[in-house]
């Protein structure tokens, strides 16, 4: 009954929730049609931003610092590495399921995160374990740590839900690691299939049969992480990402004027 006292201060929760995002939402609108133009990180983050708010954006994509990605020389292992915070969004169970399908290779996961959701933190080891895959978190590491394990690992599985862009795909790549991610939202875009990484469906299957490639061939997972590195040196420069961000700053400066 809606007199239930518990039902009562649920409803009230609930509107002022919805009150909060209907402002929240006009505020951000407000905000966005102020500025003479706005620069998304993907085409699929304009789609996103015409869709909410009916505005154009511009895309101006970002560049991979190559000086701290970078191979070090270090001998790789059969380890499957995942980056992204500890967050349901990020579909880490999504990788554990992958991996597990790969028991007869019995491949490490290791996944980086620098924060998460408690509760999912703590549901993810008992998934694993009850699948027999040897999962190891790591929470706050450095960059210098993160580096050497994307140095060690002999492939990246990128899994998120709709994420905006994707750069940590093109991290490991620049430490010559090649990447399996699920063909969805930005990731479509900084992972080129056969460039520098696969992309494969949104199933526990798919990711697994991408993975096999590189963990049942060392050798040719290597040569592919150098292929991607210079195939992200190319497209993904720094330099490059500053000389874009540049030309739109100097065309809006000359819309001004006319």
């Amino acid at each position: 009954s809606l007199l239930n006292p518990r039902v009562l201060g649920t409803t009230a929760r609930e509107l002022m929730r919805n009150r909060y995002h209907r402002i929240l939402a006009r505020q951000e609108l407000n905000s966005a049609r102020a500025y003479d133009r706005i620069l998304t990180n993907s085409r699929y983050s304009r789609e996103s931003m015409l869709k909410a708010y009916g505005i154009d954006a511009g895309v101006c994509y970002l560049g991979i610092d190559a000086e701290l990605f970078r191979p070090t020389g270090a001998e790789r292992t059969r380890t499957v590495v995942g980056v992204g915070s500890f967050d349901r969004i990020k579909n880490i169970e999504f990788v554990i399921r992958a991996v597990a399908l790969l028991d007869d290779l019995r491949p490490r996961l290791v996944w980086i995160g620098n924060s998460g959701e408690a509760a999912y933190q703590e549901e993810l080891p008992v998934l694993a374990e009850s699948l027999g895959v040897d999962y190891s978190p790591r929470l706050m590491i450095s960059d210098a740590e993160m580096v050497e394990i994307l140095n060690t690992a002999c492939v990246m599985a990128y899994a998120p839900r709709l994420e905006p862009f994707g750069l940590t795909p093109l991290e490991a790549n620049c430490c010559g690691l090649p990447v399996v991610g699920v063909a969805e939202g930005g990731v479509r875009e900084s992972i080129s299939h056969g460039n520098n990484g696969l992309l494969v469906d949104a199933e526990p299957a798919a990711m697994a049969g991408a993975l096999r490639t590189f963990l049942e061939d060392p050798q040719g997972a290597a040569e592919f992480g150098r292929r991607a590195r210079a195939w992200v040196l190319e497209h993904w420069s720094m330099p490059a990402a500053i000389d874009r961000l540049e030309s739109f700053f100097e065309r809006t400066a000359r819309s001004e004027k006319t």
